[in-house]
């Protein structure tokens, strides 16, 4: 009688291949699906930040600083007495006389009249419908620090309170700011003072003319 092939044996402790197989094909079974889940799942938060950054609006670029244009004339005021009183109104011819860009020694409406180099107060007003205007003035700052009407309005008003700005040309009739005249004593009345042009470039803030 033939004698049966004897089928060789694993030596023990070894661990059959196919085991091995199986396993590995288990651990793909579920790193694989892991995986793709993971990958969809950045892709969609790509893809859901990119549609907010389209649908959101985008900040505006902030607007360039104005110009503080040192070398141009700003339009001043002197003082002048009314009626021999020891008061005294600002006044286009008032004094001390101007130095700068020609003319009598008056203020130059059109064009500014004196270096906005120049350190001087700023001439506030508080307009009242029926009594006097009240006017008052600021220490002294350069013309070219003030970036515009609006700077010196607000200077005005963290000086004196709410309702004071600055005064213009134009808040009087011939160049003579109408208000409670201030005290000839008064050491702003030693200088001349910053006011506004609201119908020529004769601010420190405007643009070369």
């Amino acid at each position: 009688m033939t004698r049966c092939a004897r089928r060789a044996r694993p030596a023990r402790g070894a661990v059959p291949a196919r085991l091995i197989v199986f396993g590995l094909v288990g651990i793909a079974l579920v790193a694989v699906p892991l995986w793709w889940l993971q990958r969809e799942r950045k892709a969609q938060v790509a893809r859901t930040d990119a549609a907010e950054r389209a649908v959101s609006p985008q900040p505006a670029p902030s607007a360039p600083p104005a110009a503080r244009n040192p070398d141009r004339f700003g339009l001043t005021f002197g003082w002048s007495a009314v009626d021999g009183d020891n008061r005294l109104f600002a006044s286009c011819h008032g004094a001390p006389r101007t130095e700068g860009n020609g003319g009598d020694g008056g203020c130059q409406a059109r064009a500014g009249d004196t270096s906005c180099r120049t350190s001087l107060p700023l001439l506030c007003l508080r307009p009242a419908a029926a009594a006097s205007a009240a006017l008052a003035t600021t220490a002294e700052l350069p013309g070219f620090s003030l970036a515009s009407r609006a700077e010196a309005d607000a200077r005005c008003a963290a000086d004196f309170g709410p309702g004071w700005r600055l005064a213009d040309y134009h808040d009087g009739r011939g160049g003579l700011v109408h208000g409670v005249p201030i005290d000839g004593n008064d050491p702003a009345t030693h200088r001349r003072v910053w006011v506004a042009s609201s119908a020529a470039l004769a601010n420190c803030w405007d643009p070369p003319p």
